[in-house]
């Protein structure tokens, strides 16, 4: 019997679930609005205004962005799916030219790795949502120094005219990593997977230090990009049984 080796991600109870949460999410972030700033005030310093800023005007700063260490661990943070991107190529490259033992189902999975990457991260996610829906970010609103009201997750707004708030980029991007625990051997994928979400968690959750991102828009970032690729991985699970199907078929 063929079988993805996708598993979890290309089982459909996994893909119901992931899509329920995301609008479950969205659902609740637009409802309690008031979790996102909750969250975005841990990290504002407020300071003093100067004597030109007008009355009721908050002023102060997002520490951990004018951290310099912070700044570089948010880079390297940052180029992680990259990396792993190369060595998933590599990885195949020499599966499938020098041991010869990837088969043609292994270079579909290896290929859904990177279509999701391509489609969540760069396509939905900063050539859609970032674009056109407006959000503005944390710093940019009057509750946290900026000049802009806050907009709830989700409402399409012209308060910020690109490369806006919603959804997180860099959230799309580095839970991108969880999709690779499939190509994982099995005994190893428990520790993998803890330590992946880790990072993961980890670099979204800097983006809300760093004032850049509230905490709606990083929860629906990386749940995008697992969920795109829960579909896919369902998509070829279908499409390899239905090959499966038809070889025996042949075959008598």
């Amino acid at each position: 019997m063929v079988d993805s080796a996708l598993i979890p991600f290309s089982r459909p109870a996994f893909c119901f679930g992931m899509v329920l949460f995301m609008i479950a999410a969205l659902v609740f972030f637009r409802l309690v609005p008031s979790v996102d700033i909750a969250v975005s005030s841990v990290f504002f310093e407020p300071s003093s205004c100067s004597l030109s800023v007008v009355n009721n005007a908050v002023c102060g700063y997002f520490a951990t962005g004018a951290d310099p260490t912070m700044k570089v661990f948010r880079q390297v943070l940052q180029i992680l799916p990259a990396v792993a991107a190369g060595v998933l190529l590599v990885w195949g490259v020499y599966r499938h030219f020098l041991r010869r033992d990837l088969h043609a189902f292994g270079i579909v999975d290896i290929t859904i790795a990177f279509v999701a990457l391509i489609l969540s991260p760069l396509i939905i996610v900063n050539g859609l949502f970032k674009e056109f829906w407006g959000r503005p970010r944390p710093y940019m609103v009057d509750l946290f120094g900026g000049d802009v009201p806050f907009v709830p997750a989700g409402k399409i707004s012209d308060f910020c005219s690109s490369n806006c708030s919603f959804i997180s980029g860099e959230a799309a991007g580095v839970f991108w990593l969880i999709c690779l625990v499939p190509f994982i051997p099995q005994a190893d994928r428990r520790v993998v997977f803890v330590a992946l979400f880790t990072i993961a968690t980890a670099a979204s959750l800097l983006r809300v230090a760093f004032g850049s991102h509230f905490l709606s828009d990083v929860v629906l970032g990386g749940t995008m990009t697992v969920t795109v690729f829960s579909v896919l991985a369902l998509t070829s699970s279908y499409w390899m049984r239905r090959c499966a199907s038809d070889g025996r078929a042949t075959a008598r």
